[in-house]
């Protein structure tokens, strides 16, 4: 403003100055006219470029205040109103501490350090601002020194980071209440970078593996603790699910797995893994692990206490089948018995025939007069006897004791096939045999009640799996058959039941299917019958394992499936198909 008053007192006196020339020097009117225009054209820039810079000042979203050198306030913008609630009247000419109050401020408004600052140089600096109504709020304030002609004054940037210092302080917040979540779980958590080095772990990893944590943050995480296999085999890094995470960006759930302590000693772990995203850049990955080590311990008792339950449940139908067993065994025994008894009276009788007659001949031989005495004794011993009777039955006595003898080995030799004692890896067993073994040593439960028929595929190939496991699944499900039946037939005692028992090849699968007459399961318990310990049988007749055991060995032992269908009324069918080569797939691939 100085420069254009200065500019137009100028022009006044160049008009005035002019006017005399006009008269004088007329010739140097054109000059001083262009003279003029230039002076004009001058003014009218100036006060563009004035108009222009105070509109950007009063956009700028920052406050800016500039003063004089001693701090009074010579302007501010529209945001800096609205920033300290002052209007231009109301702050003008006042101190600078009046929004910045004096006891806070440490910046270039300072007048030694307005001495030492050069022009343009800008210096940033937190303070707090105060608005007219006395609050505060923390500011970055940013000062310059500027030189327009003579003067020297400084232009002030004020930002409010109200909202930036809240930021803050919620990010330091959040940030602690993660490291404390951080150090009061359970589980180990650690974090590596893109070269597999710890980048930060709690107290409960530290505790776990032994190292504290500054020994483990930079060092090589899968060299130091996950080198190698429970087997003493080497784990390559590469191998390493934790480095497929922040290779590939693949979150993975290793259920088991172990980790290398200080001391040298193996940590059973269950561990998951998930990259570190920043920016849409894989920066690392962030591990949680647990031990597991309860868990092992709880499993392998779990596993033993299954055991001995199926041991128990095991020598619980074989107490069942004992007194059937042993019926099945004592009637065919009993007749040999008895056919024995018989052959040796009668081996006893016709010895002492034949003696006499060995005595008759050799009288007869020798001319001896007592030769025709002997032939009497001796025709009357074959009368004695019943020689005729003896030379028939005889034959059926031999062939009535084989046949028990045959009945007997039979029982034996299906026993023996349905035990399978020792056998504890999966073998290829002829499974239409091994139901066939099942059926004869279960007789005594099922031929008072139902007649029992099957239909075997001949063409079945074998089926590698645990033959007495399998055994023991099919006998269970005939049990339960013969018992529906039973208790149907005390409404309908004289009409037995029929249990059909089916095999066939179905796909890579072998199906076999049991179906029964007997009064079915009732819908409401149909989704419990493979419940441990379920049992709708009274106290004593069942410890509610059968069902469980038999859907243990299908489908956990065996990768098959067992399906049921049943109407009250009506029967019930049981469909198991046990994969041909022991292995195939999950349970949902058989079809």
């Amino acid at each position: 403003m100085d420069e254009l008053t200065r500019l137009e007192h100028r022009w006044q006196r160049e008009r005035k100055a002019r006017h005399e020339a006009e008269r004088l020097l007329e010739e140097k009117s054109l000059e001083l006219f262009q003279m003029n225009n230039e002076l004009v054209e001058l003014a009218a820039s100036l006060t563009h470029k004035e108009e222009w810079s105070r509109s950007i000042l009063e956009a700028a979203a920052e406050g800016v205040i500039t003063t004089d050198e001693g701090g009074a306030v010579q302007f501010l913008n529209r945001a800096a109103q609205s920033m300290f609630g002052y209007t231009p009247d109301e702050i003008s000419g006042k101190c600078i501490n009046t929004l910045l109050p004096e006891e806070l401020l440490n910046c270039p408004f300072a007048k030694s350090d307005l001495e030492k600052t050069e022009p343009l140089l800008s210096l940033s600096h937190e303070t707090q601002g105060r608005r007219k109504d006395g609050s505060v709020f923390p500011a970055e304030l940013t000062a310059s020194i500027a030189h327009p002609g003579t003067e020297r004054i400084v232009i002030a940037v004020v930002r409010d980071i109200t909202e930036r210092k809240q930021a803050e302080k919620r990010l330091e917040m959040t940030n602690r209440q993660i490291q404390l979540i951080l150090e009061t779980v359970v589980e180990g958590i650690f974090g590596v970078d893109c070269e597999g080095n710890f980048t930060f772990i709690n107290s409960a990893a530290s505790k776990m593996l032994g190292w504290s944590q500054q020994e483990l943050i930079g060092q090589h995480s899968h060299e130091l603790m996950h080198h190698t296999h429970n087997n003493g085999s080497r784990h390559l890094a590469e191998e390493c699910p934790i480095y497929t995470t922040f290779r590939e960006g693949k979150g993975n759930t290793i259920l088991e797995d172990l980790f290398w302590c200080k001391d040298g000693t193996s940590l059973p772990v269950e561990y998951v893994s998930r990259p570190i995203w920043e920016e849409e850049r894989i920066v690392g990955a962030v591990i949680s692990f647990r031990d597991i080590t309860e868990r092992i311990e709880a499993e392998r008792e779990r596993q033993k206490m299954e055991i001995q339950l199926h041991n128990a449940q095991k020598l619980e139908a074989i107490g069942q089948l004992a007194a059937g067993i042993a019926h099945e065994i004592n009637t065919p025994t009993q007749y040999a018995s008895d056919n024995t008894r018989f052959l040796q009276d009668a081996y006893a009788d016709i010895i002492k025939l034949v003696s006499l007659q060995e005595r008759s001949i050799a009288a007869l031989t020798s001319g001896d007069p007592l030769a025709a005495q002997l032939a009497a004794e001796a025709a009357a011993q074959a009368e004695t006897i019943e020689i005729d009777y003896l030379k028939e039955e005889i034959p059926l006595a031999v062939e009535q004791t084989l046949d028990g003898l045959e009945r007997v080995t039979k029982i034996v030799r299906a026993m023996k096939e349905f035990s399978h004692p020792g056998v504890e890896e999966k073998t290829f067993v002829d499974l239409n045999s091994a139901i066939q073994s099942t059926i004869d040593v279960s007789r005594n439960e099922w031929k008072y009640h139902a007649e029992l028929e099957t239909v075997f595929d001949p063409e079945l190939p074998a089926v590698r799996c645990l033959p007495g496991e399998i055994n023991q699944a099919i006998l269970n499900i005939i049990v339960n058959a013969a018992h529906a039946i039973a208790d149907r037939r005390k409404e309908c005692p004289d009409e037995k039941g029929i249990i059909q028992i089916a095999t066939r090849k179905r796909g890579d699968y072998a199906e076999i299917s049991i179906n029964d007459n007997g009064g079915g399961i009732p819908e409401e318990i149909l989704p419990r019958i493979f419940d441990p310990f379920f049992t709708t049988k009274g106290v004593g007749k069942g410890t509610g394992q059968g069902l469980s055991i038999t859907y243990s060995a299908v489908v956990d032992k065996h990768n098959g499936t067992i399906e049921v269908d049943s109407s009250v009324g009506e029967g019930t069918t049981f469909i198991i198909r046990l994969p041909i080569d022991g292995e195939t797939g999950q349970t949902s691939d058989a079809p």
